[in-house]
């Protein structure tokens, strides 16, 4: 007679091609709505042109074989303040074709003792919420990012003069002034332009914006230009006032920040673009 043994052995040799002596559950993408692993994947990246907005880029991907729709969706991360979800209505269309969006986020939290843990993007998808893992490299770069032009923000205060000398139709000459606010030496290692003005500094500007202990306050003449009032380039104005500048606190890494004037600040550049564009 077969014992029970040899039986077993072989209608797992010709039923399913072999038996393990351990159980394991199977593998499955199908699980409750609230899953991440329903069909649909989410993944964050920092997009340029999203950036030019404050966002990054969110990408869905549906594995499924049926469209779905998604309504809305937010950023879950212990690296930023939650913010609430966005509204949008777009049909995720099946078979893996990626759908990219700009997604918001909060103020970073830079505190060190913040907790941490994994980041996810609630969506609700088909009327059923979801909780969709992703990959943080790309929010933790951001974190980076943000904390480090926070930290420059909190060491001095840097903005724009408020007395400008028209030079020309399109130029002006101005200054650039550095406070410092906290207890780091803080040096601005450059400045440049935007899509719509140019500025030049009188010398070289890491001798000129330097704040230490024995000097509080620095100033730096400029000059700036309105040279680039193509209607392309006015179609960007609100990028236009965008200065973007390095500057190192303490002897830490120089960091891009954008100096943008503001309130009062800015009227001498809003009529300086208006004489450029011939209004």
């Amino acid at each position: 007679m077969v014992s029970d043994t040899i039986r077993r052995a072989l209608i797992c040799l010709v039923v399913v091609g072999g038996c393990s002596s351990e159980s394991s559950a199977p593998a499955t993408t199908t699980t409750s709505s609230g899953d991440a692993t329903e069909g649909i994947t989410a993944e964050v990246e920092r997009d340029r042109q999203f950036g030019t907005e404050g966002k990054l880029g969110l990408g869905f991907v549906n594995h499924t074989a049926a469209a779905q729709q998604l309504h809305d969706f937010a950023l879950d991360s212990p690296l930023f303040e939650v913010v609430p979800p966005e509204a949008r209505e777009v049909l995720l269309r099946p078979d893996g074709i990626v759908i990219t969006m700009p997604m918001s986020f909060g103020p970073a939290i830079c505190d060190p003792g913040a907790p941490a843990g994994p980041s996810v993007v609630v969506a609700t998808i088909d009327g059923a919420e979801q909780r969709l893992p992703v990959d943080d490299a790309p929010l933790r770069a951001q974190h980076a990012r943000d904390c480090a032009v926070r930290g420059v923000f909190e060491a001095a205060d840097i903005r724009f003069g408020d007395d400008w000398e028209s030079i020309s139709e399109v130029t002006m000459a101005g200054q650039v002034e550095l406070r410092r606010r906290g207890e780091d030496d803080v040096t601005v290692e450059g400045i440049t332009g935007s899509v719509l003005f140019s500025v030049t500094a009188d010398g070289e500007i890491s001798d000129a914006l330097q704040v230490d202990a024995d000097r509080e306050v620095a100033r730096v003449d400029v000059v700036v230009s309105a040279a680039g009032c193509t209607p392309h380039a006015l179609i960007e104005a609100k990028r236009g006032f965008r200065f973007p500048m390095w500057v190192r606190t303490g002897d830490g890494e120089a960091v891009q920040i954008e100096l943008e004037p503001t309130g009062a600040e800015r009227a001498p550049f809003e009529a300086l673009l208006e004489r450029c564009a011939g209004g």
